[in-house]
């Protein structure tokens, strides 16, 4: 669209989105900018997610988290003699939520392991 509008783009430029709504199409919120530019306005906006961004809320501080620290010790316990479909609903999660949880791949940073001993 950029380019039917504007015309091309210089080598290391990117066409970035003003309202960060993927399905928006309206050419007034596309601008220029760089890779470098586009990765520190997903920062400031809050969109880079816990694999990228270190201020990002983990577990209870989390404000979508569905789970406490003493329910995800409480999974962990239950994995002993329940299967992942059992639990799951205990809890309305899902069955892969469980073995997250179970193989460390969920809640498993320094403060929950802390508080799921």
């Amino acid at each position: 669209m950029w380019k039917l509008l504007y015309g091309d783009l210089r080598k290391n430029d990117f066409v970035c989105h003003k309202c960060d709504n993927r399905a928006c199409v309206r050419p007034v919120h596309l601008f220029v900018g760089t890779q470098k530019g586009n990765v520190a306005d997903m920062f400031s906006k809050g969109r880079a997610g816990p694999q990228k961004d270190p201020t990002w809320q983990r577990g209870e501080k989390n404000r979508n988290h569905r789970l406490n620290f003493a329910q995800v010790k409480q999974i962990r316990k239950q994995f002993e003699s329940m299967t992942a479909k059992e639990i799951a609903p205990l809890y309305d999660i899902a069955p892969g939520t469980v073995y997250n949880i179970i193989y460390r791949q969920r809640w498993n940073y320094k403060e929950c392991l802390a508080q799921s001993r």
